[in-house]
């Protein structure tokens, strides 16, 4: 700098400098500023940050700074979404560990579950053809009673679904 800006102390460079500092203000002033984070990346931030944010996002608190970064980290990598990963958290299915955060659901719980839901849609479709083919004597209170079953094997069938097949098939998609 070769004038005086108030208090400061003028210094003398030499011309190969002086250019240089030239060649770095004029790049300075045509650099565009960074993008804003976008509201997700400001989220995961706050939630690697905040043990109460993160516990108020997905519902648990892990108290480990670097577990809580890397199952965010896991999250970008598998694009996944919050609602699947409180599903991880709700099932267990996530398997914190000294060198990061993976992913545990097992084949076999799958494999299970897909039994069980299948038994229920037999139930189901028993009751159903049960009272459709009028074995039983036909009359409100059984179509009530039927329809209560139906629901509620149907109810338990979404159940599993969630909590034994669906954490498998998000690990695979990923």
């Amino acid at each position: 700098m070769t004038e005086s800006h108030g208090p400061y102390i003028t210094r003398r460079f030499s011309k190969e400098t002086e250019r240089r500092l030239e060649e770095i203000r004029q790049i300075l002033s045509e650099a565009k500023p960074l993008p804003e984070p976008s509201a997700l990346e400001r989220l995961d931030a706050e939630a690697i940050v905040d043990r109460t944010a993160f516990k108020r996002r997905f519902g648990r608190d892990w108290p480990s700074h670097h577990q809580r970064e890397a199952l965010i980290q896991l999250r970008q990598e598998r694009d996944w979404t919050d609602g699947e990963i409180k599903l991880f958290l709700i099932t267990g299915t996530l398997q914190r560990g000294p060198l990061g955060v993976r992913p545990s659901a097992d084949s076999w719980t799958a494999a299970w579950g897909s039994v069980l839901i299948v038994g229920m849609l037999f139930l189901v479709a028993g009751i159903a053809a049960a009272v459709l083919a009028r074995i039983v004597p036909w009359s409100f209170g059984t179509a009530v009673h039927a329809a209560g079953d139906v629901l509620l094997f149907s109810g338990f069938a979404w159940v599993v679904y969630q909590m034994h097949v669906r954490p498998w098939r998000i690990q695979r998609r990923t």
